[in-house]
């Protein structure tokens, strides 16, 4: 009985330390996989990064959305996960 509650308290400790998925480890950052463009096409040759007025939020919304090809967006505060 010790042995198997040991085994299921090393199961959920493990479980808990998964990573949550669409979210990858790279060396010194996260890449989040999981909100993709309706119009991204595997072309990109440049990177452009700029501003966004709106908040992450509504960013995301909008970069996500139809007519609007791949983008990458930079929170001002990424999360940690």
């Amino acid at each position: 009985m010790k042995a198997l509650l040991w085994l299921v308290g090393l199961a959920l400790l493990l479980t808990g330390c998964a990573s949550e998925k669409g979210i990858i480890d790279k060396e010194g950052y996260q890449l989040d996989t999981r909100h993709r463009a309706q119009a991204a096409y595997p072309r990109i040759k440049v990177l452009v990064i700029h501003y966004t007025a709106e908040n992450f939020d509504v960013s995301l919304a909008t970069l996500t959305g139809r007519n609007v090809s791949s983008h990458y967006l930079i929170p001002a505060t990424p999360p940690l996960y």
